[in-house]
């Protein structure tokens, strides 16, 4: 984890917002694919019940 920088492109959303982490020069490594830890809560979203209690079936777009 890693912060990119503060001026991230707002209306970009998710992929927007992946790729000006992907692109910053805080990157720790050039070799890995990083997701801004950011949610729209439909096209990413981490949970969708209490305490996450449905696992990783509520999990979308978190990993490649």
């Amino acid at each position: 984890m890693f912060i990119a920088t503060p001026t991230a492109p707002i209306n970009a959303g998710n992929s927007g917002f992946d790729t000006h982490c992907n692109n910053s020069t805080n990157i720790p490594s050039s070799t890995t694919v990083y997701k801004a830890l950011v949610s729209d809560g439909t096209k990413r979203r981490v949970c969708s019940n209490a305490n996450c209690s449905g696992e990783t079936s509520e999990h979308i777009h978190w990993s490649h």
